[in-house]
């Protein structure tokens, strides 16, 4: 019987969490949701692509995509808390961009403090959740309270000529995907042989969903160019920030913003 062999992974620590797929006794026990991450490393290998002429803050966008693919790949195919531990940095990665980028919209964060800033709050969350993982508690928790802080920074920033098109489809298919892998996990949904996973779904649709908010995100690219920068740290209220971006002929805003979101006459 399978239990009966000496499996690549044994003796390692299992992760909080069980999903539907069956557990193979092989380096990758959990094929459907191990290769789905494929679709980070594309996702990843786009942004990359697209932002070359980008600001940091959007650069980033790429790498951490690419790094949620490599983490998630990893602990589906060992099934391991050491590497559920990387797949959460790598989400960490991505998940803190969006509040970071709008806290720079709100002029909450000054753009030569955001590496900073972003480099400790994902180690401050890897650190967390070490120490959540020690006391067993659910450290998906995190994640969750990431995903509602980008939702309330986006509406704290928003105004009414950004274009919220691509921020709304990134909600939608994350929203979708949490249905599937809530019905994986709680077993609502599951054949643990069948090719088609729940979870492996949710790879997919949030790879999407990187994606939309990544191209949600690139439009404000043109705060941070030098000269914005000069021209933000004169900006002390939210409506001196609300008139530098769209009340100024070089506003950062894309031109194709104020096409489809025409200022009254």
């Amino acid at each position: 019987m399978e239990n009966d062999l000496d499996c690549p992974w044994d003796g390692w620590t299992r992760p909080n969490i069980n999903w539907c797929e069956q557990q193979r006794c092989a380096y990758i026990t959990a094929p459907a949701n191990t290769y789905s991450n494929v679709a980070y490393l594309a996702a990843g290998a786009f942004m990359i692509h697209k932002s070359k002429h980008t600001v940091q803050c959007i650069k980033l966008f790429g790498p951490a995509a690419i790094a949620t693919g490599v983490g998630s790949g990893l602990y589906h195919a060992s099934h391991t808390r050491a590497f559920q531990f990387l797949d959460f940095m790598g989400m960490y990665m991505f998940a803190f961009l969006p509040i970071l980028i709008n806290g720079l919209r709100l002029g909450y964060v000054e753009h030569k403090h955001h590496r900073y800033l972003y480099t400790g709050a994902v180690t401050s969350l890897g650190v967390l959740t070490l120490i959540l993982q020690y006391l067993e508690f659910p450290i998906q928790i995190i994640i969750v309270m990431l995903v509602l802080g980008a939702i309330v920074t986006e509406y704290k920033a928003w105004h009414s000529d950004v274009q919220i098109e691509w921020f709304t489809a990134a909600q939608f298919l994350l929203a979708i995907a949490s249905m599937c892998s809530m019905a994986d996990v709680t077993r609502l949904w599951c054949d643990p042989d069948h090719v088609v996973q729940g979870h492996a779904i949710w790879h997919l649709l949030t790879a999407g969903s990187l994606v939309c908010s990544f191209i949600h995100y690139s439009q404000f690219n043109k705060l941070w160019t030098t000269d914005n920068v000069k021209r933000l740290k004169r900006i002390s209220s939210l409506h001196d920030l609300e008139n530098f971006l769209f009340s100024s002929s070089d506003s950062p805003v894309s031109d194709s913003v104020h096409a489809r979101h025409p200022r009254q006459a």
